[in-house]
């Protein structure tokens, strides 16, 4: 590809003719890498819509993005593999034309090309040239417009308005392309401007970032080179979601701070991302399927999905794992299982706080779903973890009596979203209750599965009691673990967790002396269990899982 190097236009009045001095010769072995390039963005799909949308004739297209100097290389791309000439604006450097090789002095009647109104015209002068050679039945060379910084000038300024629509109204081979991280549209053009939200970079534009960085410092640190090569996948998927300059210092921090590509470095990262949004909460998985006591068959399920998110997994014909519902008495350990689930995936857990989407703006607790799920595919694979959901979609059938119809709205999003989605979203719901859980949210095509985590058996209390034990530091072969097996039938794990609790604060009280069964078996018997005041309910849910 031909070096980039831009140059300065003149005033709108300057002919077309003198714009460009000399063609660019581009060989059909750059024009191939550039198409490969363009097609390879982002999801795959959106170099492929841009440039029929450009080869379409599409006037005005707002690619919402922030990240400018990606999008400034893409159409680099895009120029070279259409063949249009390609200019970009901004409100300090005015208009320069990328792929030239003069490099234009301004004159001292040249206009302030700063000005976005000023610009316009010149895009107008060019564009009727073109409708002078269209009608003459001659193609010209297209164009595009690359904008940058023109967002806040859309609305306050009228005159940069009508411009548009003269320009819209004009006939040629030329399009604007307005970049922006946000979406600013008045309505007097709204018929005419084509948004299209640029996804994050793709698995491909990642790794050429991390191959590109690791031969920078393979001479100083040849084991970085060697450890990018091995686990490409993993160091890859650790940095999926970030722009390519979050990637870039994510993947720098790693080495300047171990001299290695750390994931676990590249995820902080991550976490900051996640931060900013103050709705999704970034979470590290706490337990592993070795603190887990019991629930055997839903391991079983768990790890053999483990798979399902590698890359040749696509490649084979799987699809990407849409979730799990858990459903069982409050205490059996749905929400430490999701811990787990993120666990032997080894993919990061978002827990999303339902009660932050709702917000007393009209619009906003739409919005705030629909950004928690963008962003939730942005760095995919991870676990969307949504705890007690029934509590969060209670009263979506009184919605439209109660809230105007906002609960109703953000529930139905999630649906769609759940049903359409192709990111590696592994979505784990929590719900205590069946009751207030809306049908269609549990209908075939939702999750892959709907587990029901009953209380413990005898056989998975005493597993239970190893587990709790090993976690409180204590040895398990020297409890009678019989006896707090038979005085806790119809107990959940944390309502034995709590009785251990009770038992060492007993001990400790107690000059500090060692833990006994006795102990345990005491603070047990001191409370009753949840099944005692919840057995029709929890019955029910038994009986519905039967």
């Amino acid at each position: 590809m031909p070096t980039a190097v831009t140059k300065k236009l003149k005033s709108p009045k300057t002919e077309i003719s003198e714009i460009t001095k000399e063609s660019i010769v581009i060989s059909d072995d750059v024009r191939n890498k550039a198409r490969e390039y363009v097609l390879s963005a982002g999801d795959g799909l959106v170099g492929s819509t841009i440039n029929n949308m450009i080869k379409s004739r599409f006037r005005i297209i707002y690619l919402r993005s922030h990240e400018e100097t990606r999008m400034v290389n893409f159409f680099k791309e895009v120029s070279i593999c259409t063949g249009y000439e390609l200019f970009q604006w901004d409100c300090d450097r005015g208009l320069l034309e990328v792929h030239g090789k003069e490099k234009f002095t301004p004159d001292e009647s040249e206009v302030n090309e700063g000005d976005p109104s000023a610009i316009l015209s010149h895009i107008i002068d060019h564009a009727r040239k073109h409708s002078n050679m269209l009608s003459k039945k001659k193609i010209p060379q297209g164009a595009i417009y690359l904008l940058l910084d023109f967002h806040v000038f859309l609305e306050d300024m009228p005159q940069v308005q009508r411009k548009l629509r003269e320009f819209v109204e004009t006939p040629s081979i030329c399009t604007i392309i307005i970049v922006s991280p946000t979406f600013v549209c008045p309505p007097t053009l709204e018929k005419d401007i084509a948004l299209i939200d640029f996804p994050v970079p793709s698995y491909q534009e990642i790794n050429s970032c991390l191959q590109k960085m690791a031969e920078e410092v393979s001479v100083k640190l040849p084991e970085a080179l060697k450890e990018a090569k091995e686990k490409e996948e993993e160091i890859v998927k650790s940095a999926s979601g970030l722009t390519l300059n979050e990637a870039g210092n994510a993947l720098a921090m790693a080495l300047v701070a171990e001299r290695r590509f750390s994931i676990p470095r590249i995820l902080d990262e991550k976490k900051q991302m996640i931060r900013k949004g103050g709705i999704l909460e970034y979470r590290e998985p706490r337990f592993t399927a070795n603190d887990v006591g019991g629930l055997d068959t839903l391991k079983e399920w768990v790890s053999l999905r483990k798979l399902a998110f590698k890359e040749d997994a696509r490649s084979f014909g799987l699809p990407a794992p849409k979730g799990v519902l858990l459903l069982s008495p409050p205490g059996c350990g749905k929400s430490m299982f999701c811990d787990v689930m993120a666990s032997i995936f080894n993919i990061p857990l978002l827990r999303l706080d339902f009660g932050a989407i709702f917000s007393s703006h009209v619009g906003d607790s739409e919005l705030n779903m629909r950004t928690c799920l963008r962003t939730a595919e942005s760095i995919a694979p991870c676990v969307f973890m949504v705890d007690e959901v029934e509590k969060g979609i209670g009263g979506v059938e009184s919605s439209n009596a109660t809230d105007g119809g906002v609960t109703s709205r953000v529930f139905g999003t999630m649906l769609t979203w759940m049903q359409d989605k192709v990111a590696s979203v592994f979505v784990a719901c929590t719900a205590n209750n069946i009751i207030g859980i809306p049908p269609e949210f549990m209908r075939a095509g939702r999750f892959d599965e709907i587990f029901f985590l009953d209380l413990p058996n005898e056989e998975q209390r005493y597993e239970v009691c190893e587990k709790l034990l090993f976690r409180k530091k204590r040895d398990s072969s020297k409890f009678d673990i019989d006896a707090i097996v038979d005085v806790s039938k119809n107990y959940t794990p944390v309502e034995i967790e709590k009785g251990i609790d009770n038992a060492l604060f007993m001990a400790y009280s107690d000059g500090k002396r060692e833990l006994a069964s006795e102990d345990i078996v005491k603070a047990l018997k001191m409370f009753y269990p949840l099944y005692n005041s919840r057995r029709e309910e929890i019955e029910l849910m038994r009986k519905w899982a039967l």
